[in-house]
């Protein structure tokens, strides 16, 4: 049974919606590209200004291209892109309008765990319909050919499935610059709890209060634990405990079940590890692997090692 179908919910709002109840873990939809286009560009280079000059009207070699990629591909997935890009099951059959590649296509790389992997434009059927949101409730992975999108949290039959599309210098800002930028690149103007003008003063003091304790945290792990008294050593070690304890708290608040939280885990273990709490810090870590193999499966990336490097220096392994 499909467990998500692309939904007109209202008028000029569409959006991937749950067929059924879907529990965290679960892979919403797995699909490659309807199509793609690889750029000579290496991804880690690519920026907003390429993406300007790429698609600037001045410039026809991009449509070339887009056209050249979509004759490659069948006409069954010719005729997705069509109701994709008119979102109308009435479109014609003798135009292949790629005016509107843009809108839906993604920008990922070649070879994901590569620095050295090319730009790739790709455009795919039921992620094109999943919207925005700042508090999600599912995830987006690329492994190079396919792309994944697994529920972080319980979604109800009916509910909207959400992903959140910003960069991560702009997940703890306040509501007014999330939707700026949202409406500038996307043109979405988000309405979800976080961003709703009567809604979102909650949301904004969570990210406030984030960015402080992440700062908090970033000291601890950059400090000299200078010797001091034991009862001095106490109460510094439950001010972090504190810490890292509301740290958590609040990263669940916003619905971040996904590589942040696992994130999270690692800078607490870090900070724990640096106050003397072996015991707290292996656990931060442990739970930090826990969440990243939920999402990424057995596959060793960048917090699982810095994890795994935690989970060592506890045990006196290095």
């Amino acid at each position: 049974m499909t467990l998500a179908f692309p939904t007109q919910l209202r008028v000029g709002y569409w959006g991937l919606v749950a067929q059924q109840n879907i529990h965290p873990g679960t892979i919403v939809c797995d699909e490659t590209p309807l199509v793609s286009v690889i750029l000579d560009t290496l991804h880690s280079d690519w920026s907003d200004d390429d993406k300007i000059r790429f698609y600037a009207d001045e410039y026809k070699t991009d449509t070339k291209i887009i056209k050249r990629a979509l004759a490659k591909v069948s006409k069954d997935q010719q005729d997705l892109f069509r109701r994709l890009v008119t979102r109308s099951p009435c479109w014609r059959r003798d135009r292949l309008d790629v005016s509107r590649f843009e809108l839906y296509a993604r920008v990922l790389s070649s070879a994901p765990r590569d620095d050295e992997g090319l730009t790739c434009l790709a455009v795919f059927y039921k992620v094109s319909y999943i919207n925005h949101s700042c508090r999600p409730n599912a995830v987006f992975s690329w492994d190079g050919e396919r792309v994944i999108v697994q529920a972080t949290n319980v979604i109800a039959a009916g509910e909207e499935i959400v992903l959140d599309r910003l960069p991560e210098s702009l997940q703890c800002a306040i509501a007014e610059l999330r939707k700026s930028y949202l409406l500038q690149k996307d043109s979405f103007d988000c309405q979800c709890r976080d961003c709703h003008l009567d809604t979102c003063k909650e949301g904004d003091e969570i990210r406030q209060r984030l960015q402080h304790l992440h700062a908090e945290l970033t000291g601890i792990i950059g400090s000299q634990m200078t010797p001091t008294s034991f009862q001095a050593r106490i109460q510094r070690n439950t001010t972090h405990l504190s810490f890292a304890s509301e740290h958590c708290s609040l990263i669940r608040q916003l619905t971040w079940q996904d590589m942040r939280l696992a994130g999270a885990h690692v800078c607490l273990a870090k900070a724990l590890h640096r106050s003397g709490l072996l015991s707290c810090a292996q656990n931060h870590a442990t739970q930090a692997m826990i969440v990243s193999t939920g999402i990424n499966g057995y596959v060793w990336n960048n917090l699982m090692i810095e994890a795994m490097e935690v989970l060592q220096q506890c045990l006196g392994l290095e």
